[in-house]
């Protein structure tokens, strides 16, 4: 008897499929169309499957967001996977997750899946240990270019010390 729920399921879940992998109904979902991708084939994680078989199932993860976006009302998704124990992996079996997002969902959805570590998902608020810091304006969607602040060393700080340093690579920050 096979005790794995991606292996043996009740065929009613199938909401998609392809030779290489299936999409099921989440057994506890999210949110309201909370999906799987799943390889048909038994695999701790995606990596264990060849590039082709990957992007088979990512595939299979586009058309059944696709359909998500058509069939319910979203308004954005999370996609995502948990590989291991520690990420969360509660399943010895691979699988993407798709979790649609509706507006109002939670109180504040900014950081998405960066939440699962909550004191690190907030990087629009400057570290205390930063002082006194400035917000970069590091994007610039009209143009569509980034831009690396002055004296920024790694070229991908969101914060500077009011002196105009990259809070990240300035060796004093005023407190």
């Amino acid at each position: 008897m096979n005790l794995c729920p991606f292996c043996s399921f009740h065929q009613s879940r199938i909401v998609a499929g392809s030779e290489i992998a299936i999409a099921l109904k989440d057994a506890f979902p999210v949110t309201e169309g909370h999906t799987l991708v799943v390889p048909r084939r038994h695999v701790m994680n995606i990596y264990e499957l060849s590039a082709e078989d990957q992007a088979e199932m990512w595939a299979l993860v586009g058309k059944v967001r696709e359909v998500l976006l058509l069939q319910i009302a979203v308004d954005g998704d999370n996609i995502g996977v948990n590989d291991g124990w520690a990420a969360g992996q509660t399943v010895e079996h691979a699988h993407i997750h798709i979790i649609p997002r509706r507006k109002g969902d939670v109180p504040d959805p900014r950081g998405g899946i960066r939440n699962i570590i909550s004191n690190k998902a907030r990087y629009w608020d400057p570290p205390s240990s930063f002082g006194k810091m400035v917000r970069l304006r590091w994007w610039s969607y009209r143009e569509q270019r980034y831009r690396a602040p002055r004296g920024c060393r790694h070229g991908g700080c969101l914060w500077r010390t009011r002196s105009g340093r990259c809070a990240a690579t300035a060796s004093s920050i005023s407190a």
